[in-house]
């Protein structure tokens, strides 16, 4: 991260923590990465799953990074213009893990859906692996109501950033 007059710039995250007295709550957090002449843009995501009483990223996560259109699809649903994304087929993307032989390539699923039951609110997870949604590894948090107009709110005073990146004068 670079730094301006000795002091370092660490980019802002919105972190979502539902942790829960059973030990199986789970967390999401987002981070803009804004454009720039070298890269694209986009959003980055990490899920995790808690662990004793905390949240654990260090072990229990995985990472995507959404681009401009998909973040634009994630705030279709938000918005209300539709249930979920790409009619509940999801994002596909991969996942470079480390293995025996080097450097594997999982292929994952990113979901999010608009639910009325049991609670009123967005279900946003990662599919990892597998054939089916039944198979492989899931990570999965229920935003409320208030959460998803706040994250609205933050996406869409982002894509300006995720698009052509941050103005400096």
């Amino acid at each position: 991260m670079k730094t301006i007059r000795g002091e370092e710039k660490v980019r802002a995250e919105l972190v979502l923590c539902h942790i829960n007295d059973k030990g199986t709550g789970s967390a999401v957090k987002f981070a803009v990465v804004p454009a720039s002449c070298y890269e694209t843009g986009g959003l980055k995501v990490t899920f995790a799953h808690q662990s004793g009483k905390t949240i654990d990223w260090k072990n229990t996560s995985i990472e995507t990074l959404m681009e401009f259109e998909d973040v634009a699809k994630l705030l279709e649903v938000l918005r209300g213009e539709t249930e979920s994304i790409n009619n509940n087929l999801g994002l596909r993307f991969e996942r470079i893990a480390e293995g025996f032989s080097g450097h594997l390539s999982v292929p994952c699923k990113l979901y999010f859906k608009h639910i009325l039951e049991p609670d009123r609110g967005y279900r946003f997870n990662v599919h990892e692996g597998g054939n089916g949604i039944d198979e492989g590894l899931n990570w999965t948090i229920i935003l409320t109501n208030a959460e998803a107009m706040g994250l609205a709110i933050a996406l869409e005073n982002s894509m300006s950033a995720i698009a052509f990146g941050l103005w400096r004068y």
